[in-house]
């Protein structure tokens, strides 16, 4: 079997499936890199803005904000923008911004679970072509031919059967391991919005009751 009928098996759907096989390989390993780069100690993160806020160095925590390249840095600044504002103000702010950094984390992760679906099927369509090939063969040369004769078609239905197999076994395993990463860091960025809004609610207070202190 040369190269281009091994492409060609079940009239181009190996192509195919080669296809989806990269693909998801393609999928998992940029939301991998995407998922573990830039990784942010969130714990000491909030720490430290809280720390730098309770010194009244309200510019420094922002600049922290903007050189920080992670969603939580990211709500955290929206947070401090708005720091004066009132608190409904704020918290609608900065939860409008928690919003629109939710789907970094689960972009892509939903085309490898649909690959893992659609692989099998389409590995069976194949195996059904293969079959069909195979009998209107049998149809063609008579009943009394050796097996030889048929050996192509059933490795090509076997080859397409297990490729559409493997690709959905390793589709899934990358899709739960992503899923549970992706989850994991949700409700890391949920723990991190709470507490952002409420280190700005306290220094807001605080710099309230400074200006009614100090009015004459």
């Amino acid at each position: 079997m040369t190269i281009v009928q091994f492409f060609w098996i079940g009239h181009g759907l190996m192509s195919f499936m080669i296809f989806l096989g990269l693909l998801s390989l393609l999928f998992f390993l940029e939301r991998f890199i995407f998922l573990h780069q830039g990784r942010l100690q969130t714990p000491a993160f909030i720490e430290g803005l809280k720390n730098i806020l309770q010194k009244n160095r309200l510019a420094e925590a922002l600049t922290l904000c903007e050189e920080t390249l992670h969603p939580v840095a990211q709500i955290a600044k929206t947070a401090l923008i708005h720091i004066h504002r009132p608190a409904e103000e704020r918290q609608r702010q900065t939860r409008a911004t928690a919003l629109l950094e939710l789907p970094l984390y689960e972009r892509r992760i939903g085309a490898l679970s649909a690959i893992a679906k659609i692989a099998p099927i389409i590995g069976l369509l194949g195996t059904t072509l293969g079959f069909l090939d195979m009998f209107r063969r049998l149809e063609n040369i008579g009943a009394y031919t050796g097996a030889n004769a048929f050996a192509e078609y059933i490795i090509s239905c076997i080859l397409l059967t297990a490729a559409g197999l493997i690709i959905a076994v390793f589709s899934n395993l990358f899709y739960h391991f992503l899923y549970g990463r992706s989850k994991a860091l949700i409700r890391e960025m949920e723990w991190a919005y709470n507490h952002i809004l409420q280190i700005a609610d306290t220094y807001s207070r605080q710099e309230r009751l400074k200006e009614d202190i100090y009015v004459p």
